[in-house]
């Protein structure tokens, strides 16, 4: 009898833990569950960790990495006009032939070896700078892989590294606590490689690879029996096994005419289910790119301006921008400089302030090592941050960005680049050395210093007592990296501060105001 007792009481305690457990198990996966359409997808939520990461790294590496040309080498390899051949010529001297012999951006697979590539020291670098996530493009418009891949053989686990880069980065940073980031630029591959329309018969009559029914899967173009809806088919099943394979936290697709055509709405549903039920927060980025039209839907995805390219003084959603570590092109042309970290860190604040963020993309060398004028720039940007971080990461806007309103920044930094198209972008030399930018978390308020202020008393005229009212009263001002006691005043004009003697750093100040509760 106790015996039974027993029996009885264990499944009177444990049944309402099982159907308990399984509710709480069918209402993630109801919840969880996206529909292939704008409509579902765009009811996703921007997970909070990206809200707060604000800073992220990436890298345009692959074969076009040789240095003999922009990233985009495979496509003017076909086209012995541009500048007048040089590339053309650089590239015959290197393979040992030319066009007409049936050589091609092919022939340039075997160089890139990445023999010095260390994905442990590349994680590492990435720590220091403090970015809170990270990763390279897995295919650049030219189709080549950077991950092992068994649905393609264009891949760099299957010839020239012969090795799994991508993955090899991604165990690393996750070892790091860093959240992964892919970039895929390959829904433009196909027609991307193609001679220019003049030398289309010419191409046909020499036998050019790019129009090789041979090599049609690594130049997918109408010359050369490619087709548009296998091509896209393919390109579904690339990012389906990268998702598969490595879990990435944010993607990120450039180009192509991916609302027009919406084959990518099967795939970034399978995406968001496939993390949910891991109970992972996943998220996809979307492009404006230079047809001034988002990728995809304007109410989905986090907004992303290619160096600004296009972007309002004020923007409602949150948004981040990218831009080239090199400010000479985004792959590795052979040359070794790098922004200086102040520039990294001014473009971080006013975009912060701004509600939006910022990644860097590195250009590593073809044999995988990162100039060091690169390094220098991410490790003193980790510097700065590793100090002033908290009034970065985690913040939110403030009721005022800046000291000047909308209209005079549109009108002083907002500038037309190219006569063809009327694409703008931010010009940050203009933003006059000192000026401020204000965040803000809970019940304090941060502002910060474009670059070192010339005058002895820094003015923030947000904080002008007339304002008083509006936030409340002023409890305490601290000065990030400064232990001493700062000396102030609120008056009518403004929070007058005196700075000390000796700075805490020779890039950006960050001042925090604690207010009344």
């Amino acid at each position: 009898m106790k015996s039974i007792r027993r029996q009885l009481f264990i499944i009177l305690t444990i049944l309402p833990v099982l159907v308990l457990t399984a509710w709480i198990y069918n209402r993630k996966e109801n919840l969880a569950h996206f529909e292939p359409t704008w409509e579902s997808l765009s009811k996703k939520e921007i997970p909070q960790w990206l809200k707060d990461a604000k800073f992220g790294i990436y890298a345009h590496w692959g074969v076009y990495s040789i240095g003999i040309g922009p990233a985009w080498t495979e496509k003017h390899l076909y086209n012995p006009e541009y500048k007048k051949g040089e590339l053309l010529k650089k590239f015959e001297e290197l393979v040992g032939g030319s066009l007409k012999d049936g050589k091609g951006y092919k022939d340039l697979v075997p160089f890139f070896k990445a023999e010095n590539y260390d994905p442990v020291a590349w994680a590492e670098l990435v720590k220091k700078s403090e970015a809170k996530f990270a990763g390279f493009s897995i295919s650049h418009h030219d189709g080549f892989g950077l991950w092992d891949s068994e649905v393609y053989e264009w891949n760099a686990g299957k010839m020239g590294p012969k090795r799994d880069l991508y993955g090899d980065f991604v165990n690393e940073l996750r070892k790091q606590g860093i959240r992964v980031y892919a970039t895929s630029h390959m829904y433009r591959t196909f027609n991307w490689m193609c001679p220019p329309q003049k030398y289309v018969e010419q191409a046909k009559k020499e036998s050019w690879d790019v129009v090789d029914p041979r090599y049609s899967k690594f130049y997918p173009n109408r010359l050369n029996g490619g087709s548009e809806e296998e091509f896209y088919k393919l390109w579904n099943l690339k990012i389906r096994e990268v998702i598969d394979k490595y879990h990435p936290d944010l993607f990120w697709f450039d180009g192509g005419k991916f609302k027009e055509k919406n084959n990518c709405l099967e795939t970034f549903a399978y995406y968001f289910n496939q993390a949910a039920q891991r109970g992972q927060e996943v998220y996809i980025a979307n492009k404006l790119p230079t047809s001034r039209v988002f990728n995809f839907p304007a109410n989905f995805g986090i907004y992303n301006f290619e160096h600004g390219r296009d972007r309002p003084v004020m923007v409602d959603r949150i948004w981040m921008d990218d831009i080239n570590i090199t400010g000479k092109g985004w792959g590795y042309t052979g040359y070794e400089g790098a922004r200086p970290s102040k520039e990294i860190i001014i473009n971080l604040i006013d975009n912060v302030s701004r509600g939006g963020g910022l990644i860097v993309s590195l250009a590593p060398r073809l044999d995988g090592t990162i100039p060091e004028e690169q390094q220098k720039t991410l490790l003193e940007t980790g510097e700065w941050l590793r100090t002033n971080g908290e009034a970065i990461f985690g913040t939110t806007q403030w009721f005022f960005r800046s000291d000047e309103t909308p209209e005079e920044t549109a009108k002083k930094y907002i500038y037309k680049y190219s006569n063809v198209k009327p694409n703008t972008r931010w010009n940050y030399e203009k933003m006059p050395e000192g000026s401020l930018r204000y965040t803000q978390k809970g019940d304090v308020v941060y502002f910060l210093t474009l670059g070192i202020p010339k005058e002895k008393v820094l003015v923030a005229k947000r904080f002008a007592g007339r304002y008083k009212l509006f936030y409340g009263k002023i409890v305490n001002i601290e000065l990030l990296g400064y232990t001493g006691a700062l000396e102030w005043e609120r008056l009518d004009d403004g929070l007058h501060v005196v700075l000390p003697e000796k700075l805490p750093n020779n890039k950006a100040l960050a001042f925090k105001v604690t207010l009344q509760k």
